[in-house]
């Protein structure tokens, strides 16, 4: 069973809509984009009417810090009152991918668009089901079966390639260079260039940036995150270099390029 299956299974099961958060492209391709997406009617009604950029800021920031202290997963409740279970896939004490189970409306609130104060709480609020513990665990299984069937790159690295490949995953948005890979492969900086360029036939400066365009397509494809959110996400420090580099890639803005993949 493939990833997209198990989780159409889990929600035919549960009758429960499920998101996957893909903070490192774990999943590009094999998952549809509409599983990649908050596509739920609440939040498409509280991203139309103005909460767009509080809804990324919320699951990008706000929500990822309250996972560090719960890692097996909570009900959290979002600034337009909104409720979904969240589980996360950690790697290295940081989430590579969440999932979401959900939405509910808090309280009673006119269709999640309420105001309120940002807030990420254990909570078992009336709209779920008495047994919303068992849902809990039932996602808490469903994230360690989609770790048994995700790509590769999600496993510990058995060859240099991979070992590389996984090095510039994990940290293409961190202002890394040659000598932080060559300490993670054990070998002198000149030595890692030229296994790059044999094995990759591209030095490590032109992988750097490829693996950053692709975390940046990824955030303009399924997030609703601001451009130098997403340049800032993918690791590139300047807006201006961003633009430049993205338009030297596909002959177009970022803002564009996310329009053109919205119509698609």
């Amino acid at each position: 069973m493939d990833a997209e299956s198990a989780i159409a299974a889990f929600e035919r099961l549960h009758a429960v809509r499920v998101t996957l958060h893909d903070v490192d492209g774990c999943f590009v391709n094999r998952l549809s984009e509409p599983r990649l997406r908050h596509d739920h009617r609440l939040c498409r009604a509280a991203k139309a009417s103005g909460h767009e950029q509080a809804c990324a800021r919320f699951d990008t920031q706000i929500l990822r810090e309250s996972l560090k202290q719960s890692p097996d997963g909570l009900a959290k409740v979002c600034h337009a009152g909104l409720v979904e279970l969240v589980v996360p896939h950690l790697r290295e004490g940081r989430p590579d991918w969440l999932l979401f189970a959900g939405v509910w409306a808090d309280d009673g609130c006119q269709a999640g668009l309420r105001e309120r104060r940002s807030a990420v709480r254990l909570h078992a609020p009336p709209a779920l089901p008495a047994a919303w513990p068992d849902l809990l665990d039932a996602l808490r299984s469903l994230v360690a079966r989609l770790a048994l069937l995700a790509p590769p790159a999600l496993r510990s690295p058995t060859t240099r390639r991979e070992a590389i490949a996984e090095f510039l995953r994990l940290r293409h948005a961190e202002d890394v260079t040659l000598a932080d890979l060559a300490a993670v492969l054990g070998l002198s900086p000149s030595r890692t260039s030229h296994v790059v360029g044999e094995l990759f036939d591209a030095p490590f400066a032109t992988l750097l940036v490829q693996a950053r365009l692709a975390s940046a397509e990824v955030l303009l494809r399924c997030t609703g995150l601001p451009v130098a959110t997403v340049a800032m996400r993918a690791g590139f420090g300047d807006l201006s270099h961003f633009h430049a580099t993205f338009r030297r890639r596909f002959a177009t803005s970022p803002a564009l390029w996310r329009r053109q993949a919205a119509s698609v």
